[in-house]
């Protein structure tokens, strides 16, 4: 077997021992590395390519060693086996985590190059096995696209949070969310109800089952003539799937009128190098069930220019659990909306906790604040629902002011 030196990424210095030591102990030690081993081979896409492989290897490979970095957490090195092949060695963890995130690394070197529409299996993954006999070698992973059984989400329950429009203060668009209780410790919202984080097929089943329930919903208010719009959460790991992403926009189309006002779609779990993945192409799919794409952020995302130019019409963010000084907030608020209305985005603002953040984010420039969450859209609004401020905050700062007594 022909070996190179690895090529650690973000190794601990106790690590450095052990990785220097890979290639011989995959000889005398596979036993122990079995499952954390896995090698990454591209012949088929060598052959996919035919005779333009030669100029465009360099920039392959260079895609390739860029995405194993990006995975890199003090915990993970490569190095490259043989000319079209790479070999990956996980120092820690679960064998089923870095099954998971050897199939994530192969979804994306595809995704960069050949956009969502590229056939599977054209990076080949083999993982360490036992064979018979009590030998170790290398096995292909059979890549695990399916969607786990629903029936382990039964627990999940789902919310819409109201989003009022401060241009006419009306109440038209509901996002949709999915909640967990969490025993004595209160309850779990969005992608963090899944027990396992990070598992593109619990993330895909929890989308599926978002759809389902946001389809339901879609139709008591047709039954109910009403006109609401449901803000609905995909994932980008469900997107960039080219099965699992294929499947769900199967299933949109299959619920909703096309390209229906009805709904809009809202992106979760975007990577930080967004240029690199195709997200156009994405964005694009997407719009053939609706045409509006709301794109999750961080308060503090540095620039709006790729999401604009992928086709995104907004932005979101939730505030719930940042728990930084309400200066502090008041000044990611105002760069926030700056920077978003300069690239002509709307913008969402959730998770709002107090009066006072609340009017910041409409003094800020945002163009939708979030309520209190409602179980059922259909019971709340017939149509457009006019913002009633006294209703909100003015009977409540009566209350509380009659219920205050000064003291003699």
């Amino acid at each position: 077997m022909t070996t190179r030196r690895p090529i650690a990424m973000s190794i601990d210095e106790n690590d450095k021992a052990e990785l220097q030591t890979l290639p011989h102990r995959l000889k005398a030690q596979g036993e122990q590395l079995v499952g954390r081993v896995h090698l990454f081979k591209l012949a088929r896409l060598r052959t996919y390519f035919g005779d333009q492989w030669e100029h465009l290897s360099d920039r392959i490979h260079e895609t390739f060693r860029s995405i194993l970095k990006g995975h890199a957490t003090g915990s993970m090195a490569y190095f490259p086996y043989d000319e079209d092949s790479y070999m990956v060695y996980s120092f820690r963890g679960s064998t089923k985590n870095a099954h998971i995130r050897s199939e994530e690394i192969a979804q994306e070197i595809l995704l960069k190059l050949l956009g969502s529409e590229a056939p599977a299996g054209l990076v080949e993954v083999y993982t360490l096995v036992r064979m018979d006999g009590g030998h170790t070698g290398f096995q292909l992973l059979a890549p695990s696209v399916e969607v786990p059984d629903l029936h382990t989400l039964s627990d999940i329950q789902f919310l819409y949070r109201p989003l009022m429009c401060v241009h006419d203060k009306t109440i038209s668009s509901y996002q949709c969310l999915p909640v967990r209780a969490q025993g004595s410790i209160g309850s779990s919202a969005g992608y963090d109800v899944l027990k396992t984080i990070g598992n593109p097929k619990e993330i895909a089943a929890l989308d599926q089952l978002t759809l389902e329930h946001a389809t339901d919903e879609y139709r008591k208010l047709v039954k109910n003539q009403a006109h609401s719009r449901i803000l609905l959460p995909i994932h980008f790991a469900t997107l960039s799937n080219s099965a699992l992403g294929q499947e769900y926009l199967k299933k949109c189309r299959a619920s909703f009128p096309s390209k229906s006002s009805a709904i809009s779609f809202e992106v979760f779990g975007l990577p930080e190098r967004l240029t690199e993945y195709n997200f156009g192409s994405l964005v694009w799919q997407l719009r053939s069930a609706a045409p509006h794409i709301c794109a999750r952020v961080s308060i503090d995302h540095p620039d709006f220019v790729d999401l604009r130019v992928a086709g995104v019409q907004a932005v979101s963010i939730d505030l719930y659990d940042d728990f930084r000084s309400e200066h502090q907030l008041l000044e990611l608020l105002n760069r926030f909306c700056e920077l978003t209305h300069k690239e002509n985005l709307q913008t969402y603002v959730t998770g709002i906790r107090t009066v006072s953040l609340n009017t910041a984010a409409i003094c800020a420039g945002a163009d939708y604040v979030g309520g209190y969450p409602v179980s059922e859209i259909s019971r709340t609004v017939k149509d457009k629902n006019k913002f009633d401020l006294h209703r909100q905050y003015l009977s409540a700062m009566n209350a509380a002011k009659h219920s205050h007594h000064p003291s003699d």
